[in-house]
Formats: structure tokens, C-alpha cells, sequence
């Protein structure tokens, strides 16, 4: 049967043929196929801050925790940023009740109570300013930042916020003295401090295009994360892959997701009908071969800056945690990207018989605006497509059905992510036969000193 024939088999195939092609190391990376190649718009005219952004937001969000990653997982994804700190706040909790003494535990907290407070106060002034000031200076463009400053508030922006900050400072202070005698909370404390206050690792950008009319100092601010390009921009090296009828499936699919997608994709839809059209019915019983082809196609890594430890996510930090809050499929942190594979410059070809070829090409004749996806290729049909209709080519000839994609938008070809459950299974199957390993050598060793002369 030709894996064409179900959506899963031609999803799970796709699959198998991302990981031949990133090859991502260790047991515990999990590769993703994208329900949709999702266009990143970083290039052509685009301002320089605003396409920062846009690379944060594909490193930052946590794609969705099954064996297809959702098209809009970078829209309505949950942040990483925001769940690290989270994971930084529990994890302080819970090395605190661990490593303290009995008679510091309850002061330690406290001062921590007291050290969020002064922080939560103080980013909420800053948020509350920072939109004021984007408010005033719309309304009055030749306002200057010290006339705001000095009219914000009882006692102007920088005389509060220095108090504000100042109350940070000293809640740390305190906070830090009293878990110096324990490193491994001083650790996260310090870490907590960095993760919130550190302005190297922050910048401000804007999140759309109205906010470029802002000031800078207006926008939000976001903790460090981009993606290194490398030359991906600088020349083409044309590649690509191709799945057809007989491909192999990937083993890691299904089998290594313990929660499955309930929610299925049709890999051929055709006019926003996936399942139902009979033009989609003819790709699936005549499709040969389906070709994804890039000018230039590559891994691109994901990197944050040092506000992220990954060190507290290993063993035995991630272990002191509740696994079920972070690292389970429901958990704050299920997946944390790695890398991504980014693709410009496509074109599409499906080799499939005649009948299938010529009943599609009827339809793009007389319906082609509305909308068609090969496989996680989607043009037009709303917000959710790689590209509008207007950007295409039909290329097709003989019995191949070829597009050509003319707008050399860079897409998201697939998310690589360290799969957490897994890497806390594995991690602590691995400590524990560490530990027995010791054991094994410290008994024999003992053995050898009672009974030396046994010993050969």
C-alpha cells in the first residue's frame, strides 16, 4: 500500500525523511514535521529589529508536544522564557526545603516573598511605563523623553524606578546572604537574579510593524535568543528531499510520544476540503513521489543567551522538580527547541499518474484561489498557509504536478527539540547504573583487601 494512501502513513514518512536529513544526535532529540511550512519574513525590506524578533519567536516558543508540530505553534505556542523562569521559581522551592537547614527554611522563603514582590513591582512599572510612554509620544511627537520622565508619575519615571531597583538590590542582598552557606540554592538564587535583572541579557524589540513608529526604549523587552544563519542568505546550494510510495516510516512517530495527535492533517487538501474532495483522493491513490526542493536548505541552531542554564535542567536539578508540572506532555517544559531547518527558494513536484494530474489542474484552473497544501506545503486559504497564491508558478508538465515558490521567503521546514520525559528517563537509568557500577568496584575492591590472597 502506497504511504500516500492515509494522511499518518505520508506524515510519518515525511517524518522519517526530516530525520535522515537533520540527523539530530542522542536518544532523547526529537524530530518534528510541520503541519505547515511556516514562512519566517526576516529578509527583503524588512527592518532589522523587527526581524529579530521573528527569529526569537521561532527559538522561544515551545512547539507542541506530539508527533506533528502544529502550524501555529509559534503563534499561540507557550514561551520558553517564561517557563524556564517558572522552572527557576519551583526548582529554588524545592532546593530550599532539600539542602537548608530546618531553622532557615521559613526566613529563606520569606526573603525570597520579599525579593519577587520588589521584582514583580518593579517590571510592572516598567510595562505600565513603557506603554504610557509609546501613548504620549503618539499623541505629541515632539515630546521629549525628559519632559515625559520628569511629568510620569508623583515623582518621575527614573526617581521611582532607581527606588524600585533599589528595593530589588536590597531584597537579593538579603535573599543571597542567607542561602550563601548552601551553594547549590546559592546557585539558582543567582541565576533567579540574572534571569530577571541582567540588562546583557536583554534587548528591546518591537512586536509588529506599528510599533516601529514607537520609541525604542518603548518596546518590550525580551530575554536574548536568536538563531545563528550563518551564510543562508549568501548563496544557493540547491537540495532537497523526496518521499515517495514505498518510503519508510519513522519508528520514533508514534512510539515515542506518549501523547498522540487526536487531531489529523490531511496531507493532500485541496480547496480547504482535506478528506472529503475527490481531487485529493486522486493524489493519494496516484501519487508516485512528492519533492520538496530548496535553493539553499540547512540546521540552524538555536541560541540563547546566558540567562538560560541548561546545566539546571540536567540531573539531578530536573529531578527535584515535579515531573508532572514540567517535564510531562502536559508539563511547562515538554520540548525545548534545539535547532530548526530553514529552507528558501522551494520548489514543489508530485508525480502521479494522469487522471490525478489533470483532475487537479481542472481544479487550479477554476478554483486555484482557493487554497491547496502538499503535504506541510500550504498556498493561500488564510493565515495559516506557507505562502498566497499570487506568489506561485505553476510549473507542472506531463504528468508531474510542479510549483515553483517566487516570494525566496525562508520557511520552517521542521523543529528539533530535546524530548524532556525521555531525557529524564534516560538520565536517571543512567545514574542509577552509574551508581551501581560504583558499587560493583567499591565491593570488589573491599573484597580484594579482605582476601588478598585470592587475588590472582
Amino acid at each position: 500500500m502506497s504511504i500516500f494512501s492515509t494522511d499518518e502513513t505520508a506524515w510519518s514518512a515525511l517524518t522519517k525523511t526530516l530525520e535522515t536529513v537533520i540527523q539530530p544526535p542522542g536518544e532523547t532529540v526529537i524530530v518534528q514535521a510541520p503541519t505547515v511550512f511556516r514562512p519566517l519574513s526576516i529578509q527583503n525590506g524588512i527592518d532589522r529589529r523587527l526581524a529579530m524578533f521573528r527569529k526569537l519567536l521561532i527559538g522561544d516558543k515551545i512547539p507542541n508536544y506530539g508527533n506533528k508540530n502544529k502550524n501555529s505553534y509559534v503563534a499561540s505556542g507557550a514561551s520558553l522564557q517564561d517557563a524556564y523562569g517558572q522552572y527557576l521559581q519551583a526548582l529554588n522551592v524545592a532546593l530550599t526545603t532539600k539542602y537548608a537547614a530546618a531553622s532557615d527554611i521559613n526566613e529563606i522563603n520569606g526573603l525570597r516573598d520579599r525579593y519577587n514582590a520588589a521584582h514583580k513591582k518593579l517590571n510592572t512599572f516598567e510595562k505600565t511605563a513603557a506603554k504610557d510612554w509609546a501613548a504620549k509620544k503618539r499623541a505629541n511627537p515632539n515630546l521629549t523623553r525628559l519632559q515625559w520622565d520628569n511629568n510620569y508619575g508623583d515623582i518621575g519615571y527614573t526617581s521611582e524606578h532607581n527606588e524600585l531597583f533599589d528595593d530589588v538590590t536590597v531584597a537579593y542582598g538579603a535573599w543571597q546572604a542567607k542561602a550563601k552557606p548552601y551553594p547549590e540554592l546559592t546557585r539558582v538564587v543567582n541565576k533567579i537574579y540574572d534571569f530577571n535583572n541582567n540588562p546583557a541579557n536583554r534587548v528591546q524589540l518591537p512586536t509588529n510593524d506599528d510599533e516601529l513608529n514607537d520609541p525604542p526604549d518603548s518596546w518590550t523587552s525580551f530575554l536574548k535568543t536568536n538563531l545563528d544563519l550563518q551564510d543562508f542568505f549568501t548563496h544557493d546550494a540547491r537540495q532537497g528531499f523526496t518521499i515517495n510510495e514505498t518510503s519508510s516510516t519513522s519508528t520514533s512517530y508514534q512510539s515515542r510520544w506518549e501523547a498522540g495527535g487526536s487531531v489529523s492533517y490531511g496531507f493532500f487538501s485541496v480547496g480547504g476540503s482535506a478528506g472529503g474532495g475527490s481531487v485529493e483522493q486522486h493524489l493519494r491513490a496516484g501519487a508516485q513521489a512528492l519533492t520538496f526542493s530548496f535553493a539553499r536548505m540547512m540546521p540552524v541552531p538555536i541560541i540563547r543567551g546566558t540567562w538560560f542554564d541548561e546545566g539546571l535542567v540536567r540531573l539531578p536539578y530536573n529531578g527535584y522538580v515535579d515531573k508532572s508540572d514540567y517535564w510531562s506532555p502536559n508539563g511547562q517544559l515538554p520540548l525545548i527547541p534545539t535547532l530548526v531547518l530553514l529552507g528558501r527558494g522551494l520548489q514543489v513536484s508530485i508525480a502521479t499518474d494522469s487522471r490525478s494530474y489533470d483532475e487537479f489542474q481542472s481544479w487550479h484552473h477554476a478554483s486555484g484561489s482557493a487554497g491547496f497544501s502538499f503535504g506541510p506545503w500550504s498556498v493561500g486559504g488564510g493565515a495559516s498557509s506557507s505562502t498566497s497564491s499570487s506568489s506561485v508558478t505553476n510549473t507542472s508538465t506531463g504528468t508531474t504536478i510542479s510549483f515553483t515558490d517566487n516570494s525566496t521567503t525562508p520557511y520552517v521546514l521542521a523543529v528539533v527539540s530535546l524530548k524532556m520525559d525521555e531525557w529524564l528517563k534516560r538520565s536517571i537509568l543512567l545514574a542509577e547504573g552509574h551508581a551501581a557500577l560504583r558499587s560493583l568496584i567499591a565491593s570488589s575492591e573491599s573484597h580484594e583487601q579482605r582476601y588478598p590472597s585470592l587475588v590472582l
